[in-house]
């Protein structure tokens, strides 16, 4: 939030400067703290899920056991959803800038894409729509699953 403050000058009146402050509340700095720890327990969880590969040599990405172990944790209700909620919205907000390293990363393999573009392409657009469908079909088969329940 910001607010215009006008200082006085030395007769006692006021100077028609306006200075800029920017005030953080301390609900904000609790909000953002909130945050962080939970970017962090994230990233803990995504650590726990590498280490755990590493040392006994699976063949899955860290990242997506720790995912799996977080989903698991939400159902059995070891962990609350309120306890990951606003890190999560933080981090969705700034998804696109995930991708940007990836994308510059692109940049490098000109010659790749002036040879096999098209057919990389055709890929990726057949590799989008079948996800989803197969979304789709899942939240389907869940939705009238749940509606029986």
């Amino acid at each position: 939030m910001k607010s215009m403050n006008f200082t006085n000058d030395a007769s006692g009146g006021t100077m028609n400067k306006p200075t800029t402050e920017i005030h953080f509340g301390v609900t904000n700095l609790k909000r953002y703290l909130l945050i962080l720890c939970q970017i962090v327990l994230f990233s803990a969880i995504a650590m726990g899920g590498e280490w755990f590969v590493h040392l006994i040599h699976l063949k899955l990405s860290g990242s997506i056991l720790g995912m799996i172990v977080l989903f698991l944790l939400l159902k059995t209700g070891v962990v609350k959803l309120r306890w990951f909620e606003e890190g999560a919205e933080w981090m969705h907000a700034r998804l696109v800038l995930f991708f940007v390293p990836s994308a510059v990363g692109i940049c490098q393999y000109g010659g790749l894409l002036r040879t096999d573009g098209l057919s990389l392409l055709a890929i990726i657009v057949a590799s989008t729509l079948a996800v989803m469908a197969l979304t789709g079909i899942s939240a389907q088969f869940l939705g009238r699953r749940k509606g029986r329940g």
